[in-house]
């Protein structure tokens, strides 16, 4: 076997890992959807979203740049105890950043899924 074959491989285990990390994120939002919050704590949650997001210029470059640098190590984590122990290792201003996108997919996936918008 030759390296290109060997990094193939590597390539596609690692790939395999990150398909299967992000489908564990994704079945943690479909839980949040229905009020199942396995990654935050309610009070966490409540704290920082007593004020809302819409009412923030929140969706900046820098926070972006934020945005993905903590959803791409996230995703690396693989069970629901690494990606929290994660989160809590978060500095304050990473961890509101990540939570208030959170639950902007959460929101979002949810309004965009009804079928009349009160």
């Amino acid at each position: 076997m030759d390296d290109t074959q060997g990094n193939q491989r590597s390539t596609t285990k690692a790939d395999f890992s990150n398909d299967k990390n992000i489908a564990h994120l994704e079945k943690l939002l479909d839980q949040s959807m229905m009020g199942f919050h396995h990654l935050f704590d309610n009070i966490q949650i409540a704290e920082i979203l007593k004020t809302p997001t819409e009412k923030m210029d929140f969706f900046t470059n820098e926070n972006m740049e934020v945005i993905q640098k903590v959803f791409d190590r996230l995703i690396l984590k693989h069970s629901v105890e690494e990606k929290r122990a994660y989160i809590e290792s978060l500095h304050p201003k990473e961890f509101e950043i990540l939570l208030r996108t959170y639950f902007h997919i959460v929101d979002s996936t949810i309004m965009s899924s009804e079928h009349t918008k009160h």
